[in-house]
């Protein structure tokens, strides 16, 4: 007579995770290795700056988070795309603003130097809105859609009149 045991082990699957752009990926459980039906919660995390664009690899969409049962080895990939944001720049009176550099949009941290130019017979007063103060050119870096106003004020003058005589 003979004893014959069989031992069967579990299939262990590789889970791999990228990203493209700046941002993470958080998955729940987190384990070095899954076996065939465990189900893995993804959450994509954007960094200040950035937002979440969608999956690739074993994901697709722009659900977040967004659930995957692993059946074998798994690659999912998460694409981050930088934000764009507006610098609106108005003024009051005469004069104009140079923006360097100058753009339609500027990405979250960069700074941009303006520079008020009075027209003859005005002066810069200051800044408002983002930016307040009188230095000039000022700086701003950019944190979101940004709205500066620079104010001109008209040049005041006195007129001496002196009487000669009666």
């Amino acid at each position: 007579s003979r004893v014959i045991t069989a031992t069967f082990t579990q299939d262990e699957y590789v889970l791999a995770v990228q990203t493209v752009g700046s941002g993470s990926v958080m998955t729940e459980p987190v384990k070095s290795s899954y076996y065939y039906g465990d189900v893995v919660t993804f959450t994509a995390v954007p960094a200040t700056g950035w937002s979440f664009a969608g999956w690739s690899g074993a994901l697709s969409g722009t659900d977040n988070p967004v659930t995957k049962t692993i059946t074998g080895n798994t690659a999912v990939t998460a694409t981050f795309t930088q934000d764009e944001y507006t610098l609106m720049v108005n003024w009051t009176g005469e004069g104009m603003v140079d923006k360097d550099p100058d753009q339609a949009t500027y990405r979250y941290g960069e700074v941009v130097t303006l520079t008020a130019t009075a027209d003859l017979g005005w002066t810069f007063a200051g800044w408002s809105g983002a930016l307040s103060g009188t230095d000039n050119p000022a700086t701003k870096t950019i944190t979101g859609n940004t709205a500066v106003t620079a104010t001109f004020a008209q040049d005041e003058y006195t007129l001496m009149v002196n009487q000669i005589g009666r």
